[in-house]
């Protein structure tokens, strides 16, 4: 009687090979959906701190400031203080408080840095928007945390202004990877 072979057989080894290719596949899809959630993440982040400049200046010059956003043909194009900003950011939708897409967002900083507009609303890919809207979710509600939008299948960036100080703060609601 022959002793068995320690050796993997042909069909052991294409099994373990298909299942790590799989599993490859699987975190590569994972990841890329990760980098452009990361992308628009910071594209919002840079609107605020645009905003954050704008508000600065606009009560060191005793002066109001507006800053403009504007999204188009994939870009979006920060006017504040400084230079405008352009940014590749394909996918990122800006809401009007209906949440209809709209081009162009604009606020206005007062000499006393408060602003004139209470949020500017942001939609990413997948975002179901008449969902968010059915749940009050396009509303800066005090109290709401960001799971408050999962299930929404994207995510929605509430670039929210203190009502006293005019302060802006980003609040991101939904679909977090």
């Amino acid at each position: 009687m022959r002793g068995r072979s320690r050796a993997f057989s042909l069909l052991e080894l294409v099994v373990v090979l298909a299942l790590i290719g799989l599993m490859s596949t699987v975190a590569v899809v994972r990841l890329g959906a990760g980098a452009e959630v990361r992308r628009l993440d910071e594209a919002v982040r840079t609107i605020e701190r645009v905003l954050i400049e704008s508000r600065v200046e606009a009560m060191q010059q005793g002066r109001p400031i507006a800053v403009a956003v504007e999204l188009r043909d994939d870009s979006i194009r920060v006017d504040g203080v400084g230079d405008a900003k352009v940014l590749p950011v394909a996918g990122l939708r800006a809401l009007d408080e209906e949440g209809r897409e709209v081009e162009r967002l604009r606020v206005q900083f007062g000499p006393d840095g408060r602003a004139d507009g209470l949020v500017l609303r942001f939609a990413g890919p997948g975002l179901d928007v008449q969902r968010a809207f059915d749940l009050g979710l396009l509303k800066p509600l005090p109290g709401v945390d960001g799971e408050a939008g999962s299930g929404l299948g994207g995510r929605l960036w509430l670039v929210r202004f203190d009502p006293v100080s005019g302060a802006p703060s980003v609040d991101v609601r939904g679909t977090r990877n």
